[in-house]
């Protein structure tokens, strides 16, 4: 049984043990004052609207950490080549367009 049906399977909120939390205290300053610097920079300009921007993208970032945090890392070993291929594709397609 791997690591994320055991999780799942003992309720929600349990995979909160698997995470470190120094990590995610400094994570979540370091948004934080991000996103304080953005307000204040952008408090009465005409891109008041970087500020929810940067609001989502934040919350869309930290649902992807908690998934990967619930996922096998032995997936990520065994799928590294793969993984790192589509990587380099997504940046030359960035490149292109």
């Amino acid at each position: 049984m791997t690591r994320t049906k055991r999780t799942l399977e003992r309720g929600v909120f349990s995979f909160l043990g698997y995470l470190d939390l120094p990590l995610l205290a400094a994570i979540l300053c370091l948004a934080l004052i991000g996103l304080t610097g953005i307000y204040s920079a952008t408090l009465h300009g005409a891109q008041s609207d970087l500020f929810s921007k940067q609001i989502i993208w934040l919350l869309a970032g930290t649902l992807i950490f908690l998934l990967l945090s619930l996922s096998d890392y032995r997936f990520l070993t065994d799928h590294a080549f793969t993984l790192y291929a589509i990587a380099i594709f997504g940046l030359v397609m960035v490149l292109i367009f």
